[in-house]
Order: structure tokens, then sequence, then C-alpha cells
């Protein structure tokens, strides 16, 4: 078994300053993340606020809803729909 030689690392200034730029570079980049979670947060919670007030009106409109006359028929929702030849 040959013996394994120890290799001396040499770390010049120039990599120490890359790395402080990259460690600048993430503490940045760890805060614009953080800005981002919370505004997806405020949105979500804007979204939540705005879908319960939707439901709390949607509950307001079946009191409103009238039924067509016997003698109309009822409105399609299918533009498509084709009508029978008379």
């Amino acid at each position: 078994m040959a013996k394994k030689e120890r290799i001396p690392i040499q770390r010049s200034d120039g990599l120490e300053s890359i790395d402080l730029e990259l460690d600048e570079a993430l503490g940045r980049l760890d805060g614009a993340n953080e800005r981002i979670v919370n505004l997806l947060q405020s949105i979500e919670t804007a979204n939540a606020a705005d879908e319960t007030k939707v439901y709390a009106e949607e509950g307001d409109d079946d009191e409103e809803h009238v039924e067509p006359a016997a003698n109309e028929p009822p409105e399609s929702s299918d533009e498509n729909a084709r009508t029978p030849p008379e």
C-alpha cells in the first residue's frame, strides 16, 4: 500500500474576498426571500378574507332568487345548444 502524501491547501486572498462577496449575496437573497414570503402570506390572508365575504354575500342571494314563469323556457347555460326544428 502506497503512503498517502498530505497536500497543503493554500488559500489566496482572492478566494477569501470571493467568499465574502458570496456571503453578502446570500444574505441579500435571504432578505429578498423573506420579503416574498411575507408578501405571499399577506396576499393569502387577503384572499381568505375575500372568500369569506363572498360566502357571506351568497347566503343573501338565495332569498332573492326568482323562478321563471311556468310558460317561459329555462335559460340555457350552453351557448352552443340548438333548438329543434319546428
